[in-house]
């Protein structure tokens, strides 16, 4: 490599570094009283303050497109509760957006709340879905040991057994 071209990427890579350093902080939480705006893909946008998007949620008339975007607005502020999140992902998945941005807002509950039983049921169903019935058993598992008189857990579990024991189980570990 010729030292001119050395040394015009070593500046690149400096600015890079320089520009990084200095970017605002993504999750900075907005003060609930300040508004707060997300575009929808039909040109349409929620804003409001917390209290106002709550109220959009709360709309039994608001579309889906409206909804995911009212939840957008909530995630990107830091005013989103896991029991939100949990809704949030079940909109992506079920509405038809992309499922593993729905799943990744289910592990980031789960990052901030094992214990939460919403989004260790999505997991565990994603999971079934998508053939991984090792990763499935584990959450049924830690589901059981969350409420042990919830007969459903356990026969859910019981099924996935039986799914891994007729070798149709994917042995995967990356969840």
């Amino acid at each position: 490599m010729k030292p001119v071209h050395f040394a015009l990427l070593a500046a690149l890579l400096l600015l890079g570094i320089i520009i990084y350093l200095n970017r605002e902080p993504v999750s900075q939480t907005l003060d609930p009283n300040s508004k707060t705006e997300v575009a929808t893909s039909d040109q349409e946008s929620v804003s409001g303050t917390k209290e106002e998007l709550n109220k959009t949620l709360e709309n039994a008339e608001v579309s889906t497109e409206t909804r995911i975007a009212a939840f957008k607005a909530l995630a990107d502020s830091n005013w989103i509760t896991d029991d939100q999140s949990v809704q949030y992902a079940e909109l992506i998945i079920s509405g038809g957006g992309p499922p593993m941005q729905g799943v990744q807002i289910l592990k980031g509950v789960i990052a901030n709340n094992p214990d939460h039983i919403g989004a260790l049921e999505m997991l565990a169903e994603m999971s079934v879905m998508s053939g991984q019935y090792d990763k499935a058993l584990e959450k049924y598992e830690k589901l059981i040991s969350l409420q042990p008189q919830n007969r459903e857990y356990k026969d859910r579990a019981e099924k996935v057994k039986a799914l891994i024991a007729g070798g149709t189980g994917d042995q995967t570990d990356n969840n």
